[in-house]
């Protein structure tokens, strides 16, 4: 709805979801998306890893990835959904990511990625 164009890669061994781009010519970005719909102490919880076989969790790499979108499914009066665009960078040293998308003076760090859907638009267009 918000113009993106999107593909989706066949089969399940790549690390992305979702391959995006805004308009044509625009940069393709690999997407993962990671969703989480569980309150706790009034966050959200978000681990931007993946499994391996008897390695363990694993950080995405921008050589995985472009985009983590995380996609908050919130509890009680304030039900919806509220989506993190996090740049691969900006996650390359964490394994969890608390949101608190209900209380925006609680932990600030990830709140310049809320709904960050123009940041996805220009990185398509361009190297980030």
């Amino acid at each position: 709805s918000l113009g993106f164009r999107l593909a989706v890669p066949w089969g399940d061994s790549e690390k992305f979801d979702f391959v995006v781009w805004a308009g044509r010519g625009g940069r393709l970005l690999r997407v993962q998306v990671k969703a989480t719909g569980r309150l706790d102490r009034g966050g959200y919880d978000v681990q931007p890893v993946y499994s391996t076989r008897g390695q363990g969790k694993k950080r995405y790499t921008a050589r995985e990835i472009d985009v983590l979108a995380a996609r908050v499914v919130l509890q009680g009066e304030d039900a919806g959904d509220v989506w993190y665009l996090l740049p691969v960078g900006a996650i390359a040293r964490v394994k969890s990511l608390r949101l608190f998308p209900g209380l925006k003076g609680r932990n600030p760090r990830w709140e310049g990625y809320r709904e960050a859907w123009e940041w996805l638009e220009e990185g398509a267009g361009k190297d980030t």
